[in-house]
This record gives C-alpha cells, sequence and structure tokens, in this order.
C-alpha cells in the first residue's frame, strides 16, 4: 500500500504524483491518496482529476480538517488495516528514479534486529551526517549513490516505508500525534502523552515519534537522497523558501545533474553496516 497525503498545495501535489507515475514498481501497490479539509481543496481535487489518478487510486476527501498529525494517522491507519507494509508520501516530497526499488531494498535487506523503517530522504544539512574520522569522530560524506547507512533517527520530509511491526509499536506507545512541552526529552511509551503540555492533531508528529515512540529503532538511509523535499511554500514548519534551501533541500539527490550518468537499478546496493549517531538523536 501506498497511502499519498495532500493539502492545499495542488501545484506540489502535481509533482508528487508524476514523480510517483513513473515508478517502475507502482503497479504492485494500491493507492491511497487523501485530501485533508481545507481552502483549497477543490483545487488539489482537480489535479488529481486532471492526472487520472481517480481512475488508478482510491481517492478520499476529508470532510474537516485532521491536522498535520491527525491526517497522517488516519492514512496510516487506512494503510495497516489492508497491508503490513505502507510506503507514505507527502505532497511535498517527489521520488526520485528509483525511490521505491530502494526503499524495497533497505526494508528486506536490514538485519538489524531493532529495525524501525527504511527513509529515503537526507536533508540538506545532513548530507554530509555520515562522516569518517574527522575531529568529531564522524565520517564524511561518500556520495556513492550504492552506500548506506543506519541512522537513530526517523525521517519525515521524503518517501519512508513502515513495517507492521513498527505501526504496532507506535499505536501500542500512544499514536501519531504532535505535541508540545518536553519535546526534546526522551520519554519512551505512553508517559510522554501524560507529561506533554499539550497533545494535538495539527502538530509536528515526526518529533513525537523520533522522541517518544521510536524507542531505540533503527532506520536505513541512502548516502545519496532518493527523494526531494519541495515544499520551500505554504509549509507549517519552513518559516520561508531562504530557511528550506538552507536546511532542507538537498541539491546532492539522485536525480541531480551530478548523477544523471549512474542508472540506479544497476547499482548493487550495500548492506548498511554503519550506525551514525548526530546532533538530532543524542
Amino acid at each position: 500500500m501506498i497511502t499519498v497525503k495532500a493539502f492545499n498545495r495542488p501545484a506540489y501535489l502535481k509533482q508528487c504524483l508524476d514523480s510517483l507515475a513513473i515508478q517502475p514498481e507502482i503497479h504492485n501497490y494500491e493507492v491511497l491518496i487523501s485530501i485533508d479539509g481545507g481552502p483549497e481543496q477543490v483545487y488539489v481535487s482537480e489535479i488529481i482529476d486532471r492526472l487520472g489518478w481517480r481512475d488508478r487510486a482510491r481517492v478520499v476527501e476529508q470532510r474537516n480538517n485532521l491536522g498535520c498529525a491527525g491526517h497522517t494517522r488516519w492514512l496510516l491507519e487506512q494503510g495497516f488495516k489492508e497491508s503490513d507494509m505502507v510506503i507514505h508520501i507527502e505532497d511535498d516530497a517527489v521520488m526520485g528514479r528509483d525511490c521505491i526499488n530502494w526503499l524495497e531494498w533497505a526494508h528486506a535487506h536490514c538485519e538489524e534486529n531493532n529495525y524501525f523503517a527504511a527513509c529515503s530522504f537526507l536533508r540538506a544539512h545532513d548530507t554530509f551526517l555520515p562522516k569518517e574520522d574527522n575531529e568529531f569522530g564522524e565520517r564524511v560524506a561518500s556520495l556513492d549513490p550504492a552506500a548506506n547507512f543506519l541512522r537513530p533517527w526517523f525521517e519525515t520530509g521524503g518517501p519512508f516505508m513502515f513495517t507492521k511491526k513498527a505501526w504496532e509499536g507506535i499505536v501500542e506507545n500512544g499514536g501519531v500525534y504532535g505535541a508540545t512541552g518536553n519535546c526534546n526529552a526522551k520519554i519512551w511509551g505512553k508517559d510522554w502523552k501524560r507529561m506533554a503540555i499539550k497533545v494535538t492533531d495539527k502538530g509536528s508528529w515526526g518529533w513525537a515519534i523520533n522522541k517518544h515512540l521510536r524507542g531505540d529503532g533503527i532506520c536505513v538511509f541512502p548516502d545519496v537522497s532518493r527523494s526531494q523535499n519541495i515544499g520551500a511554500d505554504k509549509g507549517i514548519f519552513n518559516p520561508d523558501p531562504t530557511w528550506h534551501m538552507n536546511n532542507i533541500y538537498n541539491k546532492h539527490w539522485i536525480d541531480s545533474d551530478e548523477f544523471q550518468d549512474i542508472i540506479p537499478r544497476a547499482l548493487t546496493y550495500k548492506i548498511p553496516t554503519t550506525t551514525v549517531s548526530d546532533s538530532h538523536s543524542l
């Protein structure tokens, strides 16, 4: 199952769905597209019609605004009712040429017992996060399109793949919600909701997963991002396009000019052996 979350950004959704349509593996999946309630819902719906997705996917137009976290929770709940594995993408992300192929490979080849998810996106400031033997004890990114690494961090900025086991753990410990208060403290399990100042459907659900729901779960990442985040405008968490370009947008991704001579499906992906720690996960 592939779940697609859309809200008030028809131009972004077009790019998102165009990138999904050219994935060779798309025919192996049922696709569920959900449009959250909002002032531009009719325009988002028109994009889906124009691209022909209503004939190839199940499309739901929410009557009310579920919020960022609430809408994600609803979509993943629906996905895992029908599948043991879900790929989730939001309207401000686009897939690279081999994104689904990489996600499937990462999911199948991660041998860690605490495997949590396969995350296809690296943010701009994370591209050089895997660093080799520098003064900080980290390693320098190889920018090897076949290389991968493990990381105690879950990334929501691009398509990711969850297993049902990971989803059941999230549900058991409180579910997908946004939260304010104690967000920087690692409080695993159900206690995080009791200690939060506010638990809401509107907030950042990714931060809550990393700090309160992921536990010791490890995620698989590619050294070269397999997706791109394009959400410079109309985003809840991006203050402005300049900030997005400097902190989120990754110019070293698989569809950038520097990798145009690479044939991704000819690569032999390398099983990750290095676990990288970073400031996010401290």
